[in-house]
């Protein structure tokens, strides 16, 4: 009697195991997926994909809107709540240092192996990385490259200028016969394009912020040859209208697209729109941005976006499984011919499809793939306010790079770290 009493509660046991096993198995998961836009309706054919091959997996699609601090806003608001509301999100390149810091996201090294990492630019990785942990997967990046006007270059026998004395030289000696233009621009508004060109310049001579202690510290004479080159551009050379002191992208790609520009600093995914633009068709290229000095390597400021997953996410495996099925070889290259990133992955720079639409891609990769991160510190948003406003004011003639050296000493030992 004993006996038979074990054995029945022994099939009870397994009955129960089977079937929780059979639920676990066949449970739907939905994962809270919060990211750009989809204007054009590829993302829910995207999702539509995923759902086929993936039927336990289904995915609420949280569509951010256009403004880059607005994302950040919706998604940090989401992610300090801390009540499983999110568990793969869109996040710009800036983010993961703040997000680490405050322990909102996961670390994905567990689900990638060395093999997956190195099919994406080394520079895209780099960008996801935060104390030598991943804590994103890119899907397209973006950096500050030259755009100019071939068919100027070409009509007056100048070459694509390596550093930006060679510019100044070459965009003041076409203004000799072409008066109207202007020789160069960018984006200087008062905002994080600014923060950008800074850098770029910065770096280009072999200069850099030491953010490994606090306060943060700039190489005095660094930021020095920076800002005179900018402000000499602007009221020296005067290669530089007053006008791009107030210039967002739109703004600066209107510009050229109207014909006033030899030289701009932008960012490639401007490419298309500029390219068929009627007034410029067939007479623009991209090249890598000029150095400060002559030897130096130029660099632009890595931009982009890339998927991460939140640490409170009950449901990490589905999330890396639906950050993988988006960044696969097919689905970046739908959104490159869709959208018109700038692909992550490496292969796609060879792709014969994606070189039609961008032809530059493959004699830019070595630039791009060596791309610079922004300082990747936790309170990178209050360092680049703080850039902006000296840098602005130094550009508008209202201090002298000496001054603006004096106010970032006496300012950056008061930045929250």
């Amino acid at each position: 009697m004993k006996r038979n009493h074990i054995i029945l509660l022994a099939l009870i046991f397994v009955s129960a195991i089977s079937v929780n096993l059979y639920y676990y198995l066949n449970r739907t998961v939905t994962l809270q997926f919060y990211a750009h836009p989809d204007k054009l309706g590829v993302m829910e054919e995207v999702i539509a994909a995923f759902e086929k091959d993936h039927p336990r997996i289904k995915i609420n699609y949280v569509q951010l809107p256009d403004d880059t601090n607005d994302k950040y806003e919706i998604i940090s608001n989401k992610l300090s709540t801390q009540q499983d509301a999110i568990d793969v999100f869109d996040a710009d390149v800036t983010w993961p240092s703040i997000f680490v810091k405050s322990e909102w996201v996961a670390n994905l090294d567990p689900f990638f192996s060395e093999d997956e990492l190195e099919g994406y630019l080394s520079s895209a990785i780099d960008a996801a990385t935060v104390d030598g942990m991943l804590y994103g997967i890119p899907y397209r990046i973006d950096s500050g490259v030259l755009f100019y006007r071939k068919d100027l270059l070409e009509k007056y026998d100048f070459r694509v200028p390596k550093t930006y004395k060679e510019l100044s030289e070459t965009a003041l000696a076409i203004k000799v016969k072409e008066p109207e233009l202007n020789g160069f621009a960018a984006s200087w508004k008062n905002f994080e394009g600014l923060t950008c060109s800074f850098f770029e310049i910065l770096w280009s001579g072999g200069y850099d912020i030491d953010t490994a202690q606090t306060p943060y510290r700039f190489e005095a004479q660094g930021v020095n040859e920076t800002l005179t080159l900018m402000q000499s551009m602007i009221h020296t050379d005067k290669i530089v209208s007053t006008e791009a002191l107030n210039y967002s992208s739109g703004d600066l790609r209107a510009a050229f697209i109207e014909g006033n520009l030899i030289f701009m600093r932008d960012w490639p995914t401007g490419w298309r729109k500029l390219s068929e633009a009627p007034e410029l068709k067939d007479k623009i290229a991209v090249a890598p941005l000029p150095s400060l000095k002559s030897g130096q390597d130029s660099y632009g400021a890595f931009g982009g976006w890339m998927y991460m997953v939140s640490k409170d996410s009950k449901h990490k495996k589905e999330a890396v499984e639906w950050i993988k099925f988006l960044t696969t070889y097919e689905n970046e290259k739908l959104m490159n011919l869709k959208y018109n990133y700038i692909p992550s992955r490496v292969a796609l720079y060879s792709d014969e499809e994606v070189l039609e639409r961008m032809p530059f891609l493959d004699d830019m990769f070595d630039y791009f793939n060596q791309s610079k991160p922004r300082p990747k510190v936790a309170n990178y948003d209050e360092l680049s306010l703080l850039l902006q406003a000296q840098v602005h004011l130094t550009l508008q003639n209202g201090q002298t790079p000496s001054d603006a050296i004096l106010m970032l000493d006496q300012l950056l030992p008061r930045l929250l770290y």
